[in-house]
């Protein structure tokens, strides 16, 4: 299968802090949120040519850096596995970190046709407007949109800055975190079969290696803290990527593995062995990710028959022919709520997508299944409004067959006007929910339809206001989390 990523970013960033946290009493979390594409295919490692042809060694440096070897211990330790050998390690000047993020390469005509169809491909599902440079767009996230990055290729992890701050330890301990991963469980997001298991891959290693972060935060004095709080206020508003409003949806995309990742890995790391056995046998699908109790049940996709593009049409390879329930849930948050996007992609059991190009106008017509034909109702119905939404200019036709849901959209052209997008909160409902998840299966009685119906119930009575109000929670001591988990409590009791 294709699994070509949109807007590839570099290999596992840090991303600068700003999404949720887990109410874990006697934590003090900082949020995680924006960075990693919704989809990403790595080259397939080959780092001994590389390496050397970088002049480094094949299978990296024969010490530590002296900068890092404390962090190193701490990674270790806090995960349970031990380095191979070391990584190389670089620390960059902000300019130098430009150039090595974003290669530097001019774009070639395939690369610049590519991300032509794909800012076509947005503006017909209503998701950007105007005539965006996506391959700039990718350049500045690349760059002011991450803190460093760990290359498998090169078993070396690019950091922006060369003096140690309180915030450069941080920064590292999640890229040696990567770096792990990749040693322990040859962990390669080019093995992916698809680009919702490339996607899922993503957040499982996210998910993680912010867990490991965390928990290297916590260890640390209140005024190294503050300091760290000062510097991640001027990152954020010094960063262009963070701040732009070209394609606010390209920062949901990029932030999405990290604020979904993070409730997952929080549930498989709550139960004895799940973590490590994940990356053995890793989630299939972005729905594993966005509703973990499908991971722990083995609920995998069905496979769906793309639509055939009409007669004379001109079939666009470039973007593949799936969807995931990200790229669904973006598309109704964006021109409904998160409320109906969440309950509309629930039910998600498969998908299909095939851009086509007809008298010069690019359409895409996508295709979903429900796993019950109730789930399946509740996306036509969701997709007619935003259908509705999208009358003038979009030309949209949607249609249900059975359990296969179709829908149709063409682009505007580059004077479609931009949707409005929280890209920082849009992914909200679907985190609580996870969240909530987590702490309902803690309890070893309550089985996984049990956890998920008491969530169902409970997320059901928090309104958009209240959903922030859990993520900017640090405790479970904090008024708001108790109330919900009250809510959760008798929800539990309720389900049988």
């Amino acid at each position: 299968m294709d699994i070509r990523t949109p807007l590839p970013a570099p290999v596992y960033p840090t991303p600068p802090p700003s999404a949720p946290n887990t109410w874990d009493a006697s934590r003090n979390r900082r949020d995680f949120g924006f960075a990693a594409a919704a989809v990403v295919a790595i080259v397939a490692i080959v780092a001994a040519c590389i390496a050397m042809a970088a002049g480094h060694e094949p299978l990296g440096p024969s010490e530590w850096d002296s900068r890092v070897v404390s962090l190193v211990s701490f990674v270790e330790e806090e995960r349970g596995h031990s380095f191979a050998h070391p990584v190389y390690v670089e620390f960059l000047t902000a300019e130098d970190y430009r150039a090595q993020s974003i290669d530097g390469a001019p774009a070639t005509a395939a690369d610049r046709e590519y991300y032509d169809v794909q800012a076509r491909t947005f503006r017909a599902l209503g998701l950007i407007g105007g005539d965006v440079d996506l391959a700039a767009e990718q350049d500045e996230i690349r760059d002011s949109g991450t803190l460093a990055y760990y290359s498998p290729d090169h078993r070396t992890i690019y950091v922006r800055g060369v003096e140690v701050t309180p915030s450069l330890r941080v920064t590292l301990v999640h890229e040696l975190t990567h770096a792990l991963q990749h040693q322990v469980f040859n962990f390669d997001l080019s093995h992916a079969q698809s680009s919702g298991e490339a996607f899922a891959l993503r957040a499982l290693a996210e998910g993680d290696a912010i867990r490991v972060e965390n928990a290297y935060y916590d260890t640390l004095t209140a005024d190294e803290q503050q300091k760290i709080a000062d510097q991640s206020e001027i990152d954020v508003s010094s960063s262009k990527a963070l701040n732009s409003d070209s394609a606010p949806v390209l920062l949901a995309l990029f932030r999405a593995p990290y604020d979904l990742g993070v409730p997952f890995v929080r549930l498989l790391a709550s139960i004895d062995d799940e973590l490590d056995y994940a990356y053995e046998y890793p989630p299939q699908s972005e729905e594993n990710i966005f509703d973990p109790a499908t991971f722990l049940t083995d609920d995998f996709p069905e496979y769906v028959i793309p639509a055939k593009a009409p007669a004379g049409a001109k079939y666009v390879r470039a973007m593949g022919s799936e969807v995931g329930v990200v790229m669904w849930y973006l598309l109704i948050a964006t021109h409904l709520d998160q409320r109906q996007a969440l309950t509309a992609v629930e039910g998600w059991g498969g998908d299909a997508m095939t851009v086509y190009e007809q008298d010069d106008q690019l359409c895409t017509a996508m295709i979903f299944r429900g796993e019950t034909q109730r789930d399946s109702d509740e996306m036509y119905t969701a997709l007619s409004r935003v259908g509705t939404s999208l009358l003038l200019d979009h030309k949209p036709k949607v249609s249900i067959d059975a359990r296969d849901v179709l829908l149709t959209l063409c682009d505007p052209g580059p004077t479609a006007k931009a949707p409005t997008v929280d890209a920082m909160s849009i992914f909200t409902r679907p985190t609580v929910r996870s969240l909530l998840l987590g702490l309902a299966l803690e309890d070893p009685d309550v089985s996984y339809e049990r956890a998920d119906c008491a969530v169902d119930k409970t997320v059901d009575l928090l309104d958009d206001a209240r959903m922030k109000q859990l993520l900017e929670a640090t405790s479970r001591e904090d008024s708001a989390v108790r109330e919900v988990l009250s809510y959760l409590e008798t929800a539990i009791a309720g389900c049988r």
